[in-house]
């Protein structure tokens, strides 16, 4: 019997593949917990069309993402916080403050991104930090923090 199996199954291969199983697996085991569709024809041209629209839908999100990463390549943001007089923040800079600034300016860019920083920005001056928007797809911007009480940055 042929079955869509809809979650992976140990043994048996993988979400989305067609499966062959014996008829007792599939109607005791299989569809009852909803890890498989029984593979008619109906089933099969659902399914086509689900993947396709799935797989169209990664291919424009990943074309966005790097849309994205080429417009923030090289982005300096700017950031204000207290500290002493010598250049050392009371506080570091959090990689939630860098994607809020982010989004603020660039609202089409996803809530997911994530700020990688190479070390905490503990001090006035220039750090770099990664965005990765989706993986694989990053871009690289510069961070420069002034510290309120310092002269220089």
């Amino acid at each position: 019997m042929e079955v869509i199996l809809l979650r992976d199954v140990k043994g048996v291969g993988r979400r989305g593949e067609l499966a062959s199983v014996s008829e007792g697996f599939a109607r005791n085991f299989l569809i009852p917990k909803k890890q498989a569709l029984l593979a008619d024809e109906a089933a099969k041209r659902d399914y086509q069309i689900t993947a396709k629209s799935a797989r169209l839908y990664a291919e424009r999100t990943a074309a966005d993402a790097r849309k994205m990463s080429q417009r923030l390549q090289g982005e300096t943001l700017e950031f204000e916080r207290p500290g002493s007089s010598a250049g050392t923040l009371y506080a570091s800079l959090k990689e939630n403050e860098i994607r809020a600034k982010l989004i603020a300016q660039y609202p089409a860019l996803p809530k997911t991104a994530k700020i990688r920083l190479q070390s905490p920005v503990k001090t006035a001056g220039a750090a770099e930090a990664t965005v990765e928007i989706l993986p694989g797809i990053s871009a690289k911007i510069k961070v420069i923090v002034k510290s309120a009480n310092a002269k220089t940055a």
